[in-house]
């Protein structure tokens, strides 16, 4: 991606492209007209006719950002003959984006001194094609991801999976813009957290913590505490990740992290609040300084009552 021309081959092109235009020699016409579904071949997309080396080419945020989730999307949709690469693979690309785009560097794969809502991604559930616990179990029924030795569980690089940041509004800040929303609602967005350091694979964020408790039969719904029956009027509705339903997540009190909010308004009164938040689990920290925290999955929750209900408490979390 990052010479300066490559060939390519296939059954139905043969093109030339490099960083300033791309020529087919021929082509079947079906074949462009839109981003391809792969992964792959969008990111290839977005990069044609983008010079990283070009300094009097300006670049706006949004394509920084889509240029480097269109990178983390696509490389982790691969299967990795070594998970020890998990990052190392990836370094080449990431050392480009930084000189370029990204000035401050990278904390294990993740901008998180000039961007932290990437701290918001997520595994995708529809692609690759879910893992099933047992050849019997139903489609949503899915296998927990695993952790990779070695990686902090905040970062993508932790874990294997295909990793999406489409939950926020990272990759689309017209979702934040006035009237914007459905029914021209205004939409804001805050309780980002803010980057405060990170020492080896120990990271410190200040950011909005609050406790659920979720049940996730006969539906996913939160509460502010365990319902004392099943009339009890939820919170708000949860759903993880990407899933259709249910969740890796059992029934039970969790602590999480909040992400980002966006608040709904329509002429300047309360609609609703959707909140992405990344799931807590506290341990002993491997370098015995204390508890810290590790992530264990990511969660949406949208309801029609204020989030400041949950009473959310900003403090600085450390997470590993």
């Amino acid at each position: 991606m990052l010479s300066k021309r490559s060939l390519f081959f296939s059954d139905k092109q043969l093109g030339i492209s490099c960083q300033r235009f791309g020529a087919p020699d021929a082509y079947d016409p079906s074949c462009y007209g839109h981003l391809s579904d792969r992964p792959m071949d969008s990111f290839r997309q977005l990069m044609n006719g983008f010079n990283l080396t070009d300094t009097k080419i300006p670049v706006s945020n949004p394509q920084r950002i889509l240029l480097y989730t269109g990178l983390i999307v696509d490389y982790t949709s691969r299967q990795m003959s070594w998970p020890s690469d998990s990052l190392n693979a990836c370094l080449g690309l990431l050392s480009a984006l930084q000189r370029r785009l990204f000035l401050s560097g990278f904390e294990w794969g993740l901008p998180l001194r000039e961007v932290p809502l990437t701290l918001g991604w997520s595994h995708d559930w529809a692609f690759p094609e879910p893992k099933r616990l047992h050849k019997d179990s139903p489609p949503w029924d899915i296998a927990r991801p695993q952790r990779r030795e070695g990686f902090p569980s905040w970062s993508w690089c932790g874990w294997e999976g295909h990793v999406t940041f489409g939950q926020t509004s990272l990759q689309d800040r017209s979702r934040v813009t006035a009237g914007k929303g459905r029914g021209g609602r205004d939409v804001t967005s805050d309780m980002v957290p803010e980057f405060v350091g990170c020492e080896g694979k120990r990271l410190s964020v200040n950011g909005y913590v609050c406790k659920f408790y979720i049940r996730t039969e006969p539906f996913s719904e939160a509460f502010l505490k365990k319902p004392e029956n099943e009339d009890e009027q939820p919170f708000g509705i949860v759903s993880e990740r990407n899933f259709p339903h249910p969740y890796t997540l059992k029934t039970g009190q969790y602590e999480c992290l909040v992400v980002e909010r966006l608040r709904h308004t329509q002429d300047g009164k309360f609609v609703k609040d959707t909140v992405y938040m990344v799931v807590l689990d506290w341990v002993t920290s491997q370098d015995g300084k204390g508890e810290v925290a590790e992530r264990r999955t990511f969660v949406t929750v949208q309801s029609d009552i204020e989030f400041e209900k949950v009473m959310p408490a900003k403090r600085v979390v450390h997470l590993q």
